[in-house]
């Protein structure tokens, strides 16, 4: 997740993968489950041991080169009704500038405004206006899972 520009930018090999716009020039790219290893860069063999579940060296390399362009984030969510967990990073010019933060498995309603992903999202510039909550501001909230996402995405990347 970054600044529509950003986020174009990030070199995909999929021509299916698509931009996803949010709220204040925000915008995101929904990988849905095996889609990962599409990315550019996936022939990239090593990466360091950041925690992630799902990222893949040709991720963390298109992360790293999108991050020249403005700051980068990368996030995993994961709720089901009362529990879940989540974990955040954001790289600005080929550096971590946060996290990774990993969240513990949660079983109470909502985490406040201490989350990983709120944090990132501080960083990468999202301000809060009359709700207090980033996700909701930036409308990370519209959707719960990552096929409507990436069904709602219409912008082509790159």
């Amino acid at each position: 997740m970054g600044c529509v520009d950003v986020m174009r930018a990030v070199p995909l090999c999929r021509p299916a993968s698509r931009v996803a716009p949010l709220e204040q020039d925000l915008a995101m790219i929904p990988l849905p489950a095996g889609s990962c290893g599409a990315v550019a860069g996936s022939r990239a063999k090593m990466m360091p041991r950041l925690g992630f579940r799902w990222m893949t060296p040709g991720v963390y390399a298109a992360l790293i080169h999108a991050s020249y362009r403005g700051p980068i984030g990368y996030f995993e969510i994961e709720y089901t009704a009362y529990s879940g967990w989540e974990a955040a990073a954001v790289w600005v010019e080929g550096v971590l500038a946060y996290g990774p933060e990993h969240s513990a498995p949660l079983r109470t309603g909502p985490l406040g405004d201490a989350t990983p992903v709120a944090e990132a999202l501080r960083r990468l510039g999202a301000l809060v206006d009359e709700v207090p909550d980033e996700v909701v501001t930036v409308g990370l909230d519209r959707f719960r899972c990552t096929k409507d996402w990436f069904a709602a995405a219409s912008e082509p990347a790159r």
